[in-house]
């Protein structure tokens, strides 16, 4: 019988374990998906985890990462799982990639799950740079023509000004406004520009402190035109998507649930997916819970309810995505398309109003000289 005694006694290195407080900057869906991408292929050719994530390390651009990464080696290092490793970045690695870790490890499929997880970022990344690309030139266009404005108001309108008081011309209520908003433009610009950035600031810090002012700015993007539609969009996708995958790995449903809500970015989602996670519980269904948000559609509701029944949820949820994916892509397509005209006839109205409001005490001088 032999017995095993401690020989000498170390204190752990307190960098082996990483910070919980401290904030890591978040990294892209792009470069989330390649790092499981390559670690799966790795995985799946033999190589051990240990070494697979000293290759990632080696590689890695991104400091954020290389500094995970390096936590990461240490933790395996010391006997902690995968995921427990992963699980000390949460601003680095989202929740649903932790998960699917767990999931993997317990089944023993991790390089299976880490190529669907990779899949899915993928997803998320195509679908946010459709959303960039067909919003980037109508934001182009719209501050060129805001700033085009601004010079007239500004450089342009002072000189008739000028020239109708040496005339002593009475001008119209809507020249005056004019005149007005130009003073205005040319002595408090610096006011102007002050005010607009402290309230911008304040609205973003009111939105991330404030519940309630977070849900009042949701609401305003769902029930906005053409963009509203869009956004209710992606949301639905996103959010079955995001079940679907979880499921299909061996994810309880009320977890996958809670996943969801805390990745679905819009405040009255959450709120219904929590009403549907606390109906699962109770043992009911969760397609009345999000009936009431009014985000989700008749079809998707349906299909949900389809799949409870039948126990086929997860292909119900996978079909409901494949269609919302493709209505995100042919309405960012037609987005541009959308919005361009309507951009043009808002600058053109602003245009004429200005020229009218400068023009007409000119029509009313050469009458009278006529």
């Amino acid at each position: 019988m032999y017995s095993i005694c401690p020989v000498s006694v170390l204190e752990e290195n307190i960098k082996s374990v990483p910070n919980r407080r401290r904030r890591y900057r978040k990294v892209s869906r792009k470069e989330l998906s390649l790092f499981c991408r390559q670690l799966s292929v790795m995985i799946n050719s033999g190589v051990p985890l240990l070494s697979s994530l000293a290759v990632l390390r080696d590689q890695a651009e991104n400091s954020t990462l290389k500094d995970a990464f390096c936590g990461i080696h240490r933790m395996l290092e010391n006997g902690n799982s995968f995921s427990q490793a992963l699980s000390y970045y949460p601003n680095v690695f989202p929740g649903i990639l932790i998960s699917m870790v767990s999931a993997g490890e317990t089944g023993g499929v991790l390089e299976e799950l880490l190529e669907r997880i990779a899949a899915f970022f993928e997803w998320e990344h195509r679908v946010r740079e459709k959303i960039k690309a067909s919003i980037t030139y109508p934001a182009i266009v719209l501050c060129v023509a805001v700033l085009a404005v601004i010079f007239i108001v500004a450089f342009f309108v002072p000189v008739f000004s000028r020239i109708l008081v040496q005339m002593n011309v009475e001008v119209p209520l809507i020249t005056r406004i004019l005149f007005f908003i130009s003073e205005v433009l040319r002595n408090l610009w610096f006011v102007i520009i002050a005010g607009a950035g402290a309230g911008i600031w304040g609205v973003y810090r009111a939105a991330k402190r404030s519940l309630r002012v977070r849900q009042i700015v949701d609401t305003l993007f769902l029930k906005m035109p053409i963009i509203g539609s869009m956004v209710r969009k992606i949301v639905i996708a996103r959010f079955c998507r995001t079940v679907s995958t979880l499921l299909r790995v061996g994810v309880p449903l009320e977890k996958a649930l809670k996943l969801a809500e805390k990745t679905s970015g819009n405040t009255v989602v959450e709120e219904s997916i929590a009403q549907a996670r606390k109906s699962i519980l109770d043992g009911e269904g969760m397609a009345e819970p999000l009936k009431k948000s009014g985000v989700f559609t008749p079809l998707v509701l349906e299909m949900i309810v389809v799949g409870e029944e039948t126990g086929s949820l997860t292909a119900m949820l996978d079909k409901a995505a494949d269609i919302y994916d493709e209505e995100v892509d042919n309405l960012s397509s037609r987005l541009t398309t959308l919005i361009e005209p309507a951009l043009v006839i808002i600058v053109g109205a602003i245009v004429c109003a200005i020229l009218l409001s400068v023009f007409l005490p000119l029509f009313k001088v050469l009458g009278s000289v006529g």
